[in-house]
């Protein structure tokens, strides 16, 4: 007698595919649903991707503030895995000094443009792009006016990060 097979997608050697499958639990998945709205869900693991995912951001804002915080974790270490992408973490790159001197350098670029702003747009920016706190206005709570002040300062961190990343190229040649 043989055996019934699972229904679903295969890879090539026969096995069920797990990709697109989200195994977490259904209070998980209600709740990442929730968090991304209208977007995608898998971009809920960090407030960035939650931004992204509600459409409180664009692409480029989202691309400009993981390239913040992958700089950041090549410069000074990494505050948590989610800075280091998968297609800049490849098993054997090693940068080169001629590398770590070019990030570096758009790194300097990048905080000086956001502390001219104010260290208050820095912090907004760090805390959220590097360190991945959740600030109190991404919360489900009444929002109060320094709530929309702290998000009005994270927006217009964003946007001085893509002009700073922007000018870079045009500096440095």
């Amino acid at each position: 007698m043989a055996r019934r097979r699972k229904p679903g997608q295969r890879t090539k050697s026969g096995r069920l595919s797990r990709q697109g499958v989200d195994r977490g639990t259904q209070e998980l998945r209600d709740r990442r649903a929730w968090l991304a709205g209208d977007g995608d869900p898998a971009n809920t693991t960090y407030p960035l991707g939650i931004l992204l995912a509600n459409g409180a951001i664009g692409e480029d804002l989202h691309r400009y503030g993981c390239d913040y915080a992958w700089m950041h974790a090549v410069l000074f270490g990494s505050a948590s895995t989610a800075a280091i992408t998968a297609d800049r973490a490849r098993p054997g790159a090693i940068l080169d000094e001629v590398a770590l001197r070019r990030i570096s350098l758009k790194m300097e670029l990048a905080r000086r443009a956001l502390d001219q702003a104010g260290r208050q747009i820095r912090d907004a920016v760090e805390a959220l792009v590097v360190y991945e706190r959740v600030p109190r206005w991404m919360r489900p709570v009444p929002p109060a006016w320094s709530d929309i002040q702290q998000a009005e300062k994270l927006i217009k961190g964003l946007e001085l990060l893509r002009r700073a990343f922007e000018e870079a190229p045009r500096r440095a040649a």
